[in-house]
């Protein structure tokens, strides 16, 4: 529990306006999707979406970091707590 407090997380009052409709028009064109399991995020088309449009039109970071997401989000999937005893995986 003492780590917590340390977990970096994104600080939606330091958005600017711009970055909050960009936000808004994100959500309004993939609220009506359905994901898929947070352990078949892997392979989850929206979920990747949503990742690549949030880091790029969102917080302006390139295509490296997007690439970076897709590596930590394949380590998350084989992560036993994540899939637990399912074989989904990206292993698998």
């Amino acid at each position: 529990m003492k780590a917590i407090p340390n977990i970096p997380i994104l600080d939606f009052t330091k958005l600017s306006k711009g970055q909050i409709s960009s936000a808004v028009e994100i959500f309004n064109d993939l609220c009506h999707e359905s994901l898929l399991p947070t352990n078949e995020a892997y392979r989850d088309p929206i979920r990747q979406e949503l990742d690549r449009r949030l880091l790029t039109e969102v917080l302006g970071l390139d295509q490296t970091s997007v690439e970076q997401l897709g590596i930590l989000r394949n380590q998350w999937c084989s992560e036993p707590t994540v899939s637990g005893s399912k074989s989904t995986g990206p292993d698998n």
